[in-house]
């Protein structure tokens, strides 16, 4: 302990910040402004970037203003009063319509996310979301493929380099829920993606343009659903991607011949 303070007492004592934190504090921003107060290099995006990317309402309201395909959205910035619910069920039902996907606005591993298939079930889903946030965001569901594709490279500072996209298969048609990424020995991934060049490329174009939009460095990885007519729609982007020898981005790198060593510092240098 005594030398972590000393450390921090001097910031130039580091080489480099490793951060391999998930969700709140460590990626979305918070843990990158301490250290660049400090002075200290650090590995993945930077501030805005991370906080954008933590923010998954900001995320997919820039991906579409820069013509990437989203799922429709509304937004819930706080709980309705019994007197609103039935004003938002029917905003619900006209706009985004059933079954729908309800999830917090800033949390990970699919954490507080339900899938909602009739309006009674609507305002359980919504508590279960306010339990990890408190925005919500209430979006369209749509059957199909879930596919996801890493990205490295400093957004206008380097050449972004898209990795071999990944299908993702939950057990028994479910979603890739929280047990599914972490517990389930049924779920497949299936690297590279049993996909046509076509939607390969388009994946991998979609994922440089998330990562650059929203200014990213280092390593990001996008997820989509490829829709049954071959429509691919951006959910979200993680900005500090799992990296155990079973994470998706490491198999994706070890699918185009990339030591998955390699893509742990990507980026360093803030």
């Amino acid at each position: 302990a005594l030398t972590i303070i000393e450390k921090i007492n001097n910031p130039a004592s580091f080489d480099v910040a490793f951060i391999g934190m998930h969700g709140k504090f460590g990626e979305d921003g918070k843990i990158q402004a301490i250290l660049e107060t400090l002075g200290v290099p650090y590995t993945g995006s930077g501030v805005l970037a991370s906080a954008l990317g933590m923010n998954k309402i900001k995320t997919l309201e820039l991906a579409a203003k820069s013509g990437v395909k989203i799922p429709k959205l509304l937004p819930l910035y706080y709980f309705p009063k019994k007197r609103d619910l039935k004003t938002l069920r029917r905003q619900v039902k006209e706009m985004i319509g059933y079954p729908c996907v309800v999830k917090p606005n800033e949390s990970g591993s699919s954490i507080g996310i339900t899938i909602v298939r009739n309006k009674k079930e609507l305002v359980p889903a919504i508590k279960t979301a306010l339990e990890e946030d408190k925005v919500v965001l209430i979006e369209e569901y749509i059957k199909g493929r879930e596919l996801t594709c890493g990205v490295m490279g400093n957004s206008g500072q380097t050449k972004l380099v898209a990795l071999p996209p990944v299908e993702i298969l939950p057990p028994d048609g479910r979603f890739f829920d929280y047990d599914a990424k972490y517990f389930s020995k049924e779920t497949k991934e299936i690297c590279p993606a049993p996909v046509s060049k076509k939607i390969t490329e388009e994946i991998q174009e979609l994922a440089k343009k998330a990562h650059f939009v929203l200014g990213c460095d280092g390593l990001t990885r996008s997820d989509f659903i490829l829709s049954p007519r071959n429509k691919l729609y951006f959910l979200e982007i993680n900005t500090i991607p799992g990296l155990t020898e079973t994470s998706l981005c490491p198999k994706e790198a070890r699918a185009a011949g990339i030591p998955p060593r390699l893509i742990v510092f990507s980026g360093v240098g803030k």
